[in-house]
Parts: C-alpha cells; sequence; structure tokens
C-alpha cells in the first residue's frame, strides 16, 4: 500500500526487549515473595495475630500475582509484536511487484 511502511526488524527488537524482562522479572518475582514470606520478627516481639499475619499473606499474594500478571502481559506483547511482524513480512511478499 502506497504511504504506508512498517520496519519489521524494529518490531522484532521490541518484541525481544519485552522478551527479555519475563525471565528476570519471573527471578525476582520469586525472590521477592520468598523473602517477603519469611516475616520471622517482622511484627515485633509479640509476633502477628493469626488475623493480622493472614491479612498480610493475602495483599502479599494479591501483589505477587499482579506481578505474575505483568509478566504474563510483556510476554503476551512480545509475543504479538513478532507475530505483527511476520503478518507485515508476509503481507510485503504477497504484494510485491511480480507476486499476483
Amino acid at each position: 500500500m502506497s504511504g504506508f511502511e512498517v520496519d519489521t526488524a524494529r518490531l522484532r527488537q521490541l518484541s525481544a526487549a519485552f522478551g527479555r524482562e519475563t525471565g528476570p522479572l519471573a527471578r525476582q518475582t520469586a525472590a521477592f515473595h520468598a523473602q517477603a514470606r519469611a516475616v520471622d520478627a517482622a511484627f515485633g516481639l509479640l509476633g502477628a495475630s493469626d488475623e493480622v499475619y493472614n491479612a498480610y499473606i493475602s495483599k502479599l499474594n494479591e501483589f505477587v500475582a499482579g506481578l505474575e500478571n505483568l509478566r504474563s502481559g510483556l510476554s503476551a506483547v512480545a509475543g504479538g509484536l513478532s507475530r505483527d511482524a511476520d503478518v507485515y513480512d508476509e503481507a510485503d511478499a504477497l504484494t510485491a511487484p511480480g507476486q499476483l
């Protein structure tokens, strides 16, 4: 199509950049979750009541789920950008002069 161009190499670079962040984010999330669960004396000398501890763990789990959703979203965006680049390349190949 005249006047419309997509740099598929740049789309793939952006896809790779998003993809590279998913591994470190997963590792950091797991490390954070493990450390944050180990509350030991975090609630003072008396310790946490079951109610306070359970509320803390519930909020921690919600936060970790949010981080996991972020990782999943980054992965989905990376895959979508890569697929878009493939489709644009295919469309260019199919509409190149001499292909019709």
